[in-house]
């Protein structure tokens, strides 16, 4: 067993305090600082509760943590520590308590998590204490992660690293308080988090992807996406990573006043194979570095959304056993996709003609019309003819034109045309 309560653990060569298979320590109320690696480290943990302690001016992480079963951090303080303010490992574990938490001046300032989740677990805003993943986090099959309106969860680049849905993840943003997946470099929200000034600014491929999987579902309220999909292609030997902001392997997505944007590659895709559903409505899809929607899912529906500014198609449908449904979207121009218009394009099957010699489309992938715009600029153009003084019924506004063209005499009255 371990207890430490209203104490200071300061001024260690190596971790403040390090142990191993104590399953339930007691830690409450106390300092670690100024240790020359972490303040706290803990493996085989199982059962963590940290309620109101500080951890400062530690030389790596302020608190590591591995094999978390049930974890509480609540009402504690991580300032000036040199690596990642609180590094967790979950074995199959769930986060109880994490509110009331805050951070300034670490290396890396952010509350990372690793490993699987099972059980519910339900994230609280920490304002300048953004979450993380690093490597993979795994929400397990019945599992459920919440974000609760406020949060800002910031991921860290790692070749393999992504948030991988089988259970549920639910971002309960608003309108108000939206929820924010964004970089460690954008200083913009949740504070200085790389701990460099202005020295960095987020860009695409910051970080890979969030995945959903068979029997997962995605459902994001108000929440922002961005700087994500982690592409490269050669590394110096043998590398390929090519992910998208958020990912389909089979699940379902759904997006409702939502933004999917500045991806290194697709903003949402399908990884492998086909299957999953896709749902978005009065969102944003724009400025991802290759397609704004790249899916091969059994069902996808798009309304109500803005799509452009994608750098290839904004939306491209690799099931063509389907068709998209992405009508009264806005696609960046009022004549619509391309090809229709001039905004971001849609994918469609075509053929050359040796009678017109030209290209005839056969079949849209994407059905698109109408379009936000459509009956604006799409309508038929009446040429104007004339203007004439003449009568207007004022009751129902009907203008009367009358005009004889030819007139042929009869035995009666005239034949008047």
């Amino acid at each position: 067993t371990l207890s430490i309560v209203n104490s200071t653990i300061q001024n260690n060569g190596r971790h403040g305090v390090n142990t191993n298979n104590v399953v339930a320590p007691n830690i409450q109320s106390s300092t670690f600082s100024n240790n020359g690696q972490h303040g706290l480290s803990m493996t085989n943990v199982g059962t963590l509760v940290v309620p109101s302690s500080t951890f400062s001016a530690n030389g790596q992480r302020g608190l590591y943590a591995a094999g978390i079963v049930t974890g509480s951090i609540t009402n504690s303080v991580f300032t000036g520590n040199g690596d990642f303010a609180a590094y967790l490992n979950f074995n199959n574990g769930r986060l109880t308590g994490n509110d009331g938490n805050s951070g300034s001046g670490n290396g890396k300032g952010v509350m990372v998590f690793t490993g699987t989740l099972s059980g519910a677990t339900t994230l609280a805003p920490n304002p300048t204490l953004p979450y993380s993943f690093e490597r993979n986090l795994t929400v397990n099959s019945g599992a459920s992660l919440t974000l609760q309106a406020g949060v800002v969860f910031k991921p860290v680049l790692d070749s393999d690293e992504s948030l991988n849905v089988s259970g549920t993840l639910d971002a309960q943003g608003t309108a108000a308080n939206p929820v924010l997946i964004t970089s460690i470099k954008d200083d913009s929200v949740g504070g200085d988090s790389n701990n460099d000034g202005s020295a960095t600014s987020p860009a695409g491929n910051d970080w890979t992807s969030i995945r959903v999987f068979s029997g997962g579902s995605i459902s994001l309220n108000y929440t922002t996406v961005r700087y994500g999909g982690y592409f490269q292609y050669y590394c110096g030997y043998t590398c390929y990573y090519d992910y998208a902001n958020l990912g389909i392997e089979g699940g379902s997505l759904s997006l409702n006043n939502s933004t999917v944007s500045n991806s290194g590659s697709d903003g949402i895709r399908t990884y492998t194979g086909s299957g999953g559903t896709l749902s978005i409505v009065n969102s944003t899809i724009q400025n991802n570095g290759r397609h704004g929607v790249n899916v091969n899912v059994s069902s996808a529906s798009i309304s109500g959304s803005n799509i452009y500014s994608n750098a290839q198609y904004g939306v491209y449908n690799g099931n063509t056993a389907i068709t998209i449904d992405a009508k009264n979207n806005w696609w960046g121009d009022p004549n619509g996709p391309k090809p229709r218009g001039n905004g971001n394009g849609i994918n469609y099957a075509s053929h050359y003609d040796n009678v017109c010699k030209c290209t005839v489309i056969d079949r849209y992938y994407v059905d698109a019309v109408p379009w936000i715009g459509y009956q604006a600029n799409s309508g038929q153009n009446v040429a104007w003819q004339a203007y004439v003084a003449e009568p207007v019924n004022t009751a129902n506004g009907n203008y009367t034109y009358e005009h004889t063209d030819i007139s042929i005499p009869t035995r009666s009255l005239p034949l008047a045309f």
